[in-house]
């Protein structure tokens, strides 16, 4: 759902202050947390667009309003929506993208750090990349599907989470999509996704809200169908 292009997107200082305004349960320095992974995040996306013709940070941003909307008030958890495609785009963006993934995953880490990123927001961004194909460990699109789900299925519960409402909101824009590609991430999402996730909906911290994001997919996936029915 990622358009690279040329023109750059300024950061939108309305939508940063209204962001900023609903951190208000959060403490100071949670606060000073989240919003610099939201500046480093939409510094990172700022070439970048959607499949729906937004900018591309409207995406994480999405991601970490939809968990604050739950409830949610652990800053590394926000952190890490906001945070979790900058690997990818980083190495990208930086010409390193023929790298194998081992070495991919250390720079992205690397690069973290010197960010400023703590360690736990750091492990939850990791386990949410996507492993490259390399042609070392991962040769075929397919691999490297597999092996995103794998990660996902053995990634802290703070991760999951945030998966969660990451495929949320990619069902909301099915629109933007052709009908072969939207079936796809369907199919992915009800047959392979759910059973990855479904160990959060054991965690006592989590399970409530996982829930929920779980209805809330059903209930996008049905949207879509409906209007292609009707």
């Amino acid at each position: 759902m990622l358009i690279e292009q040329e023109r750059l997107h300024p950061p939108d200082e309305n939508q940063r202050l209204g962001f900023m305004e609903l951190l208000g349960r959060f403490e100071s320095y949670e606060s000073f947390q989240i919003m610099s992974a939201y500046d480093i995040a939409e510094d990172v996306h700022k070439r970048q667009n959607r499949a729906t013709g937004e900018r591309y940070f409207s995406h994480p941003r999405n991601v970490a309003l939809s968990l604050m909307s739950l409830g949610i008030d652990n800053a590394n958890v926000i952190s890490g929506a906001l945070l979790h495609d900058v690997i990818e785009d980083v190495l990208l963006i930086n010409g390193l993208e023929f790298i194998n993934n081992k070495q991919w995953l250390k720079v992205g880490n690397e690069w973290m750090k010197e960010e400023g990123i703590n360690p736990q927001v750091r492990k939850i961004v990791t386990s949410l990349t996507k492993p490259k194909i390399d042609n070392i460990d991962i040769f075929t699109v397919e691999q490297r599907r597999y092996f995103a789900i794998e990660n996902v299925r053995f990634a802290p519960p703070e991760a999951q989470i945030i998966k969660m409402a990451d495929r949320l909101h990619n069902l909301q824009t099915l629109n933007a999509l052709s009908e072969g590609k939207a079936q796809g991430i369907i199919w992915e999402t009800q047959n392979i996704l759910y059973s990855a996730l479904s160990k959060t909906l054991q965690d006592k911290r989590y399970a409530k809200y996982a829930r929920r994001l779980f209805l809330k997919m059903e209930d996008a996936i049905c949207e879509f169908r409906h209007q292609q029915f009707s």
